[in-house]
């Protein structure tokens, strides 16, 4: 699997991954294409990027960071998704390190959508929040 800098959303074949996570019960991957293509969210601002998986040439996860909207200076964790047929084997907790080795940030904010991913960033050391607006889990930088 390789993880690579998504330049242009809308030039990957995204399709799938975005199918597969509408028939998974999750909306953001939707809400990602939609602000993509209206220019809204392009992970084009000063410490943003969004990283894609890839099986050959089929996007089968992404990740992206973004400025935190609630939160001035912070650096926010948006849209990781791996597909479901590609989980259970490292490969979320690999697209979350390599964000995290991309940024300089010493801080960065998250939500989740349910107890499961909520269970999944707290392996990854990431810790509830009680601090920042709009923000279920919080990663502090060594």
């Amino acid at each position: 699997m390789e993880i690579s800098v998504i330049s242009d959303f809308l030039q990957e074949n995204y399709q799938v991954l975005v199918q597969d996570s509408v028939d998974d019960g999750y909306s953001f991957l939707q809400r990602l294409l939609d602000e993509y293509s209206n220019g809204k969210n392009r992970f084009d601002q000063k410490d943003e990027i969004l990283l894609g998986m890839k099986d050959g040439e089929q996007l089968v996860g992404i990740g992206g960071l973004n400025q935190d909207p609630y939160n001035e200076g912070v650096i926010r964790l948006r849209h990781l998704y791996v597909m479901r047929q590609y989980r259970k084997k490292g490969r979320g907790k690999r697209l979350v390190e390599e964000l995290l080795e991309r940024t300089a940030a010493p801080i960065l904010t998250l939500r989740v959508a349910d107890q499961a991913g909520a269970s999944f960033y707290e392996r990854l050391g990431f810790k509830r929040n009680q601090t920042f607006l709009q923000t279920s889990h919080v990663f502090y930088k060594n």
